[in-house]
């Protein structure tokens, strides 16, 4: 049996219980939230998935030094556990490429778009 430590809403749960009684009982609610429970409310975090954006956002992917704009129509999870995110024309592995490859911005885009074109434009740090 799982504590409310593992659980999704224990930050809600724990705020409401500090504002509601922890003047009255600090020791029950420390134990409570330590020991195992019995929660009808209980979701285990291990089992969710925090997306970086939601169905129907727009996406922009740095494939091929092009910027293809696409509408995100769903998600899934494939058998090794990788997340997919789903356009009208792409099946796009997410693991590491949020923020690389796969963007919330045109503007983010483009600039991971010019980092590839001119790698050497980056700035060595000098000493003085």
């Amino acid at each position: 049996m799982a504590n409310c430590k593992e659980c999704l809403c224990v930050d809600v749960c724990k705020m409401h219980s500090d504002i509601v009684s922890a003047d009255y009982y600090p020791e029950i609610l420390r134990k409570k939230f330590e020991e195992e429970s019995n929660c009808p409310h209980f979701k285990d975090r291990n089992r969710f998935v925090e997306l970086p954006c939601k169905v129907g956002d727009t996406v922009y992917f740095v494939i091929d030094e092009e910027i293809i704009k696409e509408t995100i129509t769903g998600f899934e999870i494939d058998k090794q556990g990788d997340l997919w995110v789903n356009t009208h024309k792409y099946d796009y592995l997410l693991r590491d490429n949020f923020g690389k490859t796969v963007f919330l911005t045109p503007e983010a885009a483009e600039k991971a778009l010019n980092s590839l074109e001119n790698p050497n434009s980056r700035k060595e740090k000098t000493n003085g």
